[in-house]
């Protein structure tokens, strides 16, 4: 794989999160500023959105809105156009993990609490409660909202009763990411291991420790898994025997976040950067 694209200069801090909107990469940074980029030009820059104060933590799509978390709130946005539509306050702290179960905004915080979102209206629904620590990642699994926390626990949840269903037990610290995988669940975790799960018998099937320092973050790539942690390195692995097939280097710092733009590997960086990556 190829490093086709570095976004080095636009950046004043560190990169903490991104996702992909169409031909599209969207940015959350440090410094609390969100930008939209083409990836077909590192020097296009379609949309700087300002309104955060504090670190942009998490962003997901909902439709042809972006939705970001940081200090205490939330806040949805019209990508056209750039304006902020609404924001969403009632958490404590950081909002660390945000994500879309249907047409619910889905949010994790440092006060223990899942929280369920209208995205039209912007009232919080419910509130999750089960975790010991901070809630840090969030996915959806089917039809179930899987949750993993500093308690170094991840939580699968019945989305129609809301009830914790499954508390899946083996990191030895903090749970940092989750994604899916073919029919695994995929965390990540700041004791520099990944562990794949079996969802239905709640056990640990594999884990992998190649990685020398805490895990950032997984995600899924056309069937492999990538993942990116505070070594600097990110890594390609194969599911079918969970082998290392790859590993990109080019990042002097922490890689904080991984997501697929299209054919796309985009990683962003407590080096200022954000690169593209050729998946082939």
């Amino acid at each position: 794989m190829l490093c086709v694209r570095s976004l080095e200069t636009a950046f004043p801090s560190s990169i903490e999160s991104v996702c992909s909107y169409g031909d599209k990469i969207v940015s959350g940074s440090f410094d609390g500023t969100i930008k939209v980029w083409k990836t077909s030009s590192a020097e296009c820059e379609e949309l700087r959105l300002i309104g955060h104060d504090y670190a942009v933590e998490s962003l997901c799509i909902y439709e042809d809105k972006l939705v970001s978390v940081s200090w205490q709130e939330i806040k949805i946005w019209d990508l056209a156009s750039g304006a902020c539509e609404k924001t969403l306050t009632g958490n404590n702290g950081t909002v660390w993990a945000v994500c879309m179960l249907g047409d619910k905004i889905v949010s994790g915080s440092p006060d223990q609490t899942i929280r369920i979102w209208n995205a039209s209206s912007g009232e919080c629904e419910r509130i999750l409660r089960g975790h010991t620590d901070h809630v840090t990642a969030l996915c959806v699994y089917q039809d179930k909202l899987v949750s993993g926390s500093y308690d170094r626990s991840i939580k699968i949840w019945n989305t129609s009763s809301w009830e914790c269903e499954k508390t899946l037990l083996g990191h030895t610290k903090e749970v940092t990411s989750l994604c899916v995988i073919r029919d695994k669940i995929v965390s990540g975790s700041v004791d520099s291991t990944i562990k794949i799960w079996n969802p239905w018998s709640s056990s640990c099937e594999r884990t992998l420790a190649v990685h020398t320092r805490a895990i950032e973050s997984v995600c899924e790539y056309g069937q492999k898994l990538v993942s990116a942690s505070c070594d600097h390195i990110i890594k390609i692995w194969d599911p079918d025997t969970w082998s290392c097939e790859k590993t990109l280097e080019g990042h002097s710092k922490s890689v904080n976040c991984v997501c697929i733009c299209g054919e796309m590997l985009v990683s962003g960086s407590d080096d200022n950067t954000l690169k593209v990556w050729q998946c082939k």
